[in-house]
C-alpha cells in the first residue's frame, strides 16, 4: 500500500486557503503538530510531542507543488520540495483529505 491522491487536485489558491484553516495535524510518522501562525504562504507550527519551543515552518506553495507533481507520496519524494519537512508535509496532505492509502 502507498499514499496516492484520493480527490481531484485542488487549485493552488484553494489548496493554500484550506491549509491555512488547519489548527493541528499529525505527521505521517505519528507526531502531533500545532499550527502557531500563518505568515503569507508560510505555515509555522510546533511539534507538540517534543521540542514545543522549536518553531518549524513549511512553504505551502512548495508543498502544493509536491502535491501536484508527485504520483505517489513516500516521504523521501517530498525532500525535493520541502526538505526536512517531508513527514509534516505529507501529514498536512492527509489531514486535508487529499491523499490516502490506496
Amino acid at each position: 500500500m502507498q499514499f496516492q491522491k484520493i480527490k481531484s487536485p485542488l487549485s493552488k489558491a484553494n489548496f493554500i486557503a484550506k491549509a491555512k484553516e488547519l489548527k493541528k495535524f499529525i505527521s505521517s510518522q505519528g507526531k502531533n503538530y500545532s499550527v502557531t501562525e500563518i505568515d503569507g504562504d508560510i505555515m509555522k507550527f510546533i511539534r507538540v510531542d517534543s521540542s514545543p519551543n522549536v518553531i518549524w515552518d513549511i512553504d505551502l506553495v512548495k508543498l502544493y507543488n509536491a502535491y501536484i507533481n508527485l504520483e505517489n507520496y513516500p516521504t523521501k519524494s517530498f525532500i525535493k520540495y520541502v526538505p526536512r519537512r517531508h513527514s509534516p508535509g505529507r501529514g498536512i496532505l492527509i489531514k486535508l483529505g487529499l491523499i490516502g492509502y490506496v
